[in-house]
């Protein structure tokens, strides 16, 4: 079992459902997609400078 997979069994046995679990993911993963795309931008705007 992975880390991710014993997080989620974790978040299970603390009373959060699959869903709750699922919509929290894609937060995170959103949040982080975000973040690079924001990054990347930033870098792109420093060497065009």
């Amino acid at each position: 079992m992975n880390v991710l997979e014993e997080a989620i069994q974790q978040l299970k046995s603390e009373g959060y459902s699959t869903d709750d679990i699922k919509l929290a993911l894609e937060k995170a993963l959103d949040g982080a997609s975000n973040q690079s795309v924001e990054k990347e931008v930033q870098l792109r705007q420093r060497l065009a400078r």
